[in-house]
């Protein structure tokens, strides 16, 4: 088999994200894409075509549903809990500028678009020679986390080792500058296959591949590179370091993307939109029908006319003249269709598309009729939260913090509806008859958005603390003041009665 080869499930789904992908991006995009995203019309020249795709309308729909769903997971910050070894990358965690929660993002975008990416974490390469703790801090070396779309990985393997199932080997595509052959001055972009894989030792090992393309024959082959393990802080890692996310878990099965239905309705919106354009445009303008021959004032034909209010038409005898225009309801159909998909659309996913209601609904109908794109949601969240975690594990063991508690968690909350009066005032009783301890009533204040969601408990308590110790001042010396007061009173009085 040989090294550029496609898993089945890669093949299978990569056109569904390429959809995706080109719908998300809008317009220009899925026009680019001609008769792949809307198909020519039987006896349809070059030029009729072209005329055809430019009159077409896409309407935005899996754009603004993607967005829509990146702000309700994005609604409130991300929690994270690192260790110091990571604090200090959190807001350089690809050691290209890219903070945490931005890489974040670009993994929940992807995700939601085309789901089998995966982050890879790397470590500088030491040229196989083995680099101890020391000399890695000595040298600021450190892991970092890089995130490959769908589209790049290819291929991969599970096997049992130990017992256990893993990734036996995952293929990468990407694409580096060399220098060009025919000019030392210019650098070529060259297409390059990244193996990575357990090899017979059991040990993680990169192999590297580079397109060569044969001149005379145009032949492709793919030519072998470099190889090397790769050692972190002086060990060499028994594990590829490459986690899989999908839209439910981190197994490296293909799955259907969350967007995939809608971007599927918002292309054959566009076909109606195409068909609906292009029957306006036949039947807007009245067509000239002409009946005899075209005359000059003295007689003699003419072949062709010029029509308007300033020119005058000379015909022969007994000939007519007329407009051919179009009467009926012949686009009402189109127009319909295309009012229908909008409100599949709606009903798919893109739920900020759809009219406000006119009544309010009670939170608990919100919460029915968002159940389903909640739960989608969540599980999306959970996936990604769960992928990151498992880096920033790794991140933390090659800086060498193998015991400390790491966690990220992105927001589920999506049903932005603050804790009312009523509730607000039974959560507090209830804490202050002891049914829910401090850290409870705190939880519960959190979630309906009374405490901001960023706040640690420890901060809240501190802040709380505080306050309650400047207000017991206070009243402690107005009950000074009040006291004194009292007593400068009734020394007057005695004065006064003596």
């Amino acid at each position: 088999m040989p090294i550029d080869s496609h898993h089945h499930e890669y093949d299978e789904y990569a056109p569904e994200w390429e959809c995706n992908e080109d719908v998300v991006e809008g317009e220009r995009e899925v026009k680019a894409g001609g008769e792949t995203y809307l198909p020519r019309l039987p006896g349809q020249d070059e030029a009729g075509y072209k005329a055809y795709l430019q009159r077409a309308a896409f309407f935005p729909a899996t754009s603004r549903t993607r967005d829509g769903l990146l702000g309700m997971i994005f609604r409130k910050d991300p929690q994270a809990k690192l260790p110091p070894v990571l604090e200090a990358y959190e807001d350089d965690i690809d050691m290209a500028g890219t903070s945490l929660d931005e890489f974040a993002a670009r993994v929940v975008d992807c995700t939601l678009q085309a789901p089998h990416g995966g982050i890879l974490v790397e470590y500088p390469r030491t040229d196989g020679q083995p680099t101890t703790a020391a000399q890695a801090d000595a040298l600021g070396m450190r892991p970092y986390a890089t995130y490959w779309e769908a589209e790049d990985v290819f291929n991969w393997a599970t096997g049992r080792v130990n017992n256990r199932t893993v990734l036996t080997e995952v293929r990468l595509s990407e694409c580096v500058m060399e220098p060009d052959p025919k000019d030392p001055y210019t650098q070529i972009e060259v297409k390059q296959i990244r193996q990575l894989r357990l090899n017979e030792a059991g040990l993680y090992e990169v192999v590297l591949f580079r397109e060569k393309k044969d001149a005379a024959t145009g032949k492709i082959e793919w030519i072998e590179t470099d190889r090397f393990v790769p050692y972190f802080r002086g060990k060499p890692e028994t594990a590829i370091p490459f986690v899989f996310i999908g839209p439910r878990d981190t197994s490296p099965e293909c799955s259907k993307a969350p967007l995939s239905d809608i971007a599927s309705v918002n292309v054959h919106h566009y076909h109606n939109s195409a068909d609906y354009e292009n029957g306006l445009f036949w039947i807007g303008t009245p067509t000239p029908v002409f009946i005899g021959d075209f005359v000059t004032e003295t007689g003699e034909t003419v072949a062709m006319v010029k029509i308007g209010a300033t020119s005058g038409i000379h015909m022969s005898q007994g000939s007519d003249a007329k407009f051919l225009e179009f009467q009926g309801s012949g686009l009402e159909a189109l127009k319909t269709a295309l009012a229908d998909k909008k409100d599949d659309m709606a009903i798919l996913g893109a739920r900020i598309l759809a009219a406000d209601k006119k009544a309010a609904e009670t939170a608990e109908t919100a919460a029915i009729h968002r159940a389903g794109e909640n739960s989608v949601l969540a599980s999306l969240a959970n996936a990604v939260s769960k992928g990151i975690e498992n880096a920033l594990k790794l991140m933390a063991k090659w800086a060498g913090d193998e015991t400390s508690e790491i966690s990220y968690r992105l927001n589920t909350d999506y049903q932005p509806v603050a804790m009312s009066f009523q509730d607000l005032t039974a959560t507090v009783s209830a804490w202050q008859a002891g049914a829910l301890s401090e850290t409870e009533l705190f939880e519960a204040l959190q979630a309906g958005e009374v405490i901001r969601d960023d706040k640690t408990f420890d901060d809240h308590k501190a802040e709380t603390d505080a306050e309650t110790q400047v207000r017991d001042a206070k009243k402690a010396d107005q009950a000074a003041a009040q006291l004194a007061q009292t007593a400068a009173i009734v020394a007057t009085r005695g004065k006064t009665n003596g």
